[in-house]
C-alpha cells in the first residue's frame, strides 16, 4: 500500500530479487482496508473494493437489554482493537482508534462526549496506545503504551492537560490495565508472561493515584486470567480464565483470604469480558456463541451468583476472542440499561473481480 494505492511487484523466487519496478494495481482503495476487501489469489483472480467506503470502518453503537439497536455514539471510525470504556458517570467513552498516520499499525486512544458528540484525540505517541481505564472519579484515564523498547502502564489527565505519569514501567512482558477500583486504591491489570500466558496483578494506588507500593499477583497460575472488574464494593474480582480448557468467568474475594479464597464459577459453556452494574446486583459477560449475558449476584461477605440469562445475540460474534484476555469489547450504563458496543460498519462499494490479473501485471 503507498498513498492509497495497491502496487504489486514482480519477485524472481530463484534469485529471490525483484524484478523491474512496482506496478500500480488498484487505486483509491484506502489507507485501511477490511480483510475481505482485497485479495489476490495464486489462480489470477483479484478482488477488492475501492473508495473512502471500502475503509475499515466501524461504530459504537447504543443497544437496551432486548438487543434493539438505539442509535451509534458519533461518527463510525477505524476503532482498531475495539477496545473501549465508558466513564464512571456515563457522559464519555474511552475507545482505542488506528493512528491515520501509521498506515494502520499504530493505536491511539480517543475521548468522546456522549453529550455534545465530538470526541478529541488523548495520546499522541506514535507507539501504539490502547486498553484504557478511568479513575474512579473521571479525572484520570490509565492505559497501555508502547514506551522504551518495551510495554508498560500510565495515566493521564483526562482533559488532556500535562505529561502522561508511570504507573507500571515499560518491560518485555506486556501489561494492559483493566479496572480501577471505586475507592481509587487499586489498579488491576494483565500482565502477558512466557511461563504462565496472561495472569491478573494489582497496584496499589493513592487517592490521586500515585503509586503507594509494588504489584501484587492476584491469579497467575499456569493458565490464563485476564479481563479483571473490581465490584463496586472492592470486595470480589470478576475476571476471565481458561483453567478448565475454555474461558469462562469466575469471581473470587478481594483481597485474598490468608488460607486462599476460592473462586465462583458465573458463566456456563464458555464467557468473557464481565462487566459489573454499578450498584453491584448484576454481572454482565459475553457467551462462546456471542450473546450477552446477565447473572443477578449479591455482594458483601459471601458472594453468591444466580443463573445465566441471555439478553440479545451480539451483532457479530467476533466480539467474543479468546485470545483477547486484556481488553473490553463493550460496556454497560452504570444502571444496566444500556450497552456501549462495537459494531463493524458494511461497505456500500462494490466489489470487483479482475481474472488473469497478473497476466496483464507482466505486460506492464
Amino acid at each position: 500500500m503507498r498513498d492509497g494505492t495497491r502496487l504489486a511487484q514482480l519477485f524472481d523466487e530463484r534469485r529471490l530479487e525483484p524484478l523491474g519496478e512496482p506496478v500500480p494495481v488498484v487505486e483509491q482503495v484506502g489507507t485501511f482496508l477490511l480483510s475481505a476487501s482485497f485479495s489476490a489469489l495464486a489462480n489470477g483472480v483479484l478482488t477488492y473494493r475501492a473508495g473512502k467506503s471500502a475503509t475499515a470502518l466501524s461504530a459504537l453503537g447504543w443497544y437496551d437489554r432486548q438487543g434493539k439497536e438505539l442509535g451509534d455514539a458519533g461518527e463510525p471510525g477505524t476503532y482498531s482493537y475495539s477496545d473501549l470504556a465508558l466513564s464512571p458517570d456515563g457522559t464519555r467513552v474511552a475507545a482505542t482508534r488506528i493512528d491515520p498516520k501509521s498506515s494502520g499499525a499504530g493505536q491511539v486512544i480517543w475521548l468522546l462526549d456522549l453529550t455534545r458528540l465530538v470526541s478529541a484525540r488523548f495520546t499522541f505517541d506514535l507507539a501504539p496506545d490502547l486498553a484504557p481505564v478511568w479513575s474512579p472519579d473521571g479525572s484520570r484515564v490509565a492505559f497501555a503504551a508502547g514506551r522504551a523498547g518495551g510495554t508498560g502502564i500510565y495515566q493521564k489527565a483526562a482533559n488532556g492537560a500535562g505529561k502522561e505519569q508511570v504507573l507500571v514501567g515499560p518491560t518485555e512482558d506486556a501489561k494492559f490495565p483493566n479496572h480501577w477500583s471505586r475507592d481509587g486504591r487499586f489498579l488491576l491489570y494483565t500482565q502477558q508472561d512466557a511461563k504462565t500466558s496472561a495472569d491478573l496483578w494489582v497496584l496499589p494506588l493513592t487517592g490521586d493515584g500515585v503509586p503507594s507500593g509494588e504489584p501484587m499477583p492476584f491469579a497467575n497460575t499456569e493458565f490464563s486470567e485476564g479481563q479483571g472488574q473490581f465490584s463496586p464494593d472492592t470486595h470480589w474480582i470478576a475476571y476471565a480464565s481458561d483453567e478448565s480448557g475454555r474461558v469462562e468467568v469466575y469471581v473470587q474475594p478481594f483481597p485474598a483470604p490468608p488460607s486462599g479464597g476460592s473462586k465462583t464459577p458465573v458463566s456456563r459453556d464458555g464467557g468473557n469480558q464481565p462487566r459489573w452494574r454499578r450498584d453491584g446486583k448484576e454481572l454482565f459477560y459475553l457467551s462462546l456463541g456471542g450473546k450477552l449475558m446477565a447473572v443477578d449476584v449479591t455482594e458483601g461477605p459471601i458472594f453468591k451468583a444466580g443463573s445465566p440469562k441471555p439478553l440479545f445475540q451480539l451483532p457479530v460474534t467476533s466480539m467474543y476472542d479468546n485470545a483477547a484476555l486484556n481488553v473490553f469489547r463493550g460496556d454497560t450504563t452504570p444502571d444496566g440499561k444500556r450497552f456501549l458496543i462495537d459494531t463493524a460498519k458494511t461497505s456500500s462499494e462494490p466489489l470487483t473481480v479482475v481474472l488473469n490479473w497478473t497476466a496483464e501485471l507482466k505486460k506492464k
